[in-house]
């Protein structure tokens, strides 16, 4: 019989998500079964996730509505909420935390170095960001000039809130986040400062789910 998988129901994609790489995504995800004795291929093969990932945060700022920026942040929240747990959120805890021994904490735990690369995609994807005032002016939708703008800014506010998640899988590893500060040129070094600040003080993994 083969082991149940855990992420199939942790994802409502999105249309507009599907459009943008995301299901490429999710089927790595969806390797990651709740007992095994191997690792998932891609745990072994980091690229892999960074080809899946990154695409779709570009997709996020190159969207043609605020809207549809919405709709494929939050599915990039998903996915890496997902990564920085090793599981469905349900099924899986912090295994800095508890010591947690689940096949799902054992790849929280290998993968805790992937958050890397992808936080500073993000920094520099936001870096190149326009802003949602001149985003709104590229609307071809049918939305009014104030809803676009509220659009981009609420898509904004959910990759911000995503990247805790990517933080939350670097808790602990204070090596690791210094590494990739020292990594970091301005302005993206003092972005990550503010990015971690907050984080520290509000955003930070409590082990409540």
């Amino acid at each position: 019989m083969k082991n149940p998988h855990v992420f199939p129901q942790f994802f409502p994609v999105s249309p507009v998500g599907k459009a943008h790489g995301f299901p490429g995504a999710e089927a790595l995800f969806k390797a990651v079964p709740l007992e095994a004795v191997r690792l998932p291929l891609w745990v072994e093969r980091p690229h892999l996730l960074q080809d899946a990932l990154r695409p779709i945060l570009e997709a996020v700022y190159a969207a043609p509505t605020g809207a549809s920026a919405c709709l494929v942040a939050q599915d990039l929240a998903q996915l890496w909420e997902a990564l920085s747990q090793g599981g469905a959120r349900q099924a899986v805890q912090s295994a800095g935390r508890t010591g947690l021994t689940t096949y799902q904490a054992k790849v929280q735990r290998a993968t805790a170095g992937f958050a890397l690369p992808l936080l500073s995609h993000a920094l520099d994807q936001q870096r190149r960001f326009e802003g949602a005032e001149a985003a709104a002016k590229r609307g071809r939708g049918s939305a009014t000039r104030a809803e676009e703008v509220a659009a981009w800014k609420e898509a904004v506010s959910v990759l911000q809130q995503g990247s805790t998640s990517l933080l939350n899988s670097l808790e602990g590893a204070e090596h690791l986040l210094q590494g990739l500060y020292a990594s970091l040129r301005e302005p993206l070094r003092s972005m990550f400062k503010e990015l971690h600040g907050g984080w520290q003080k509000h955003g930070r993994y409590q082990g409540v789910t």
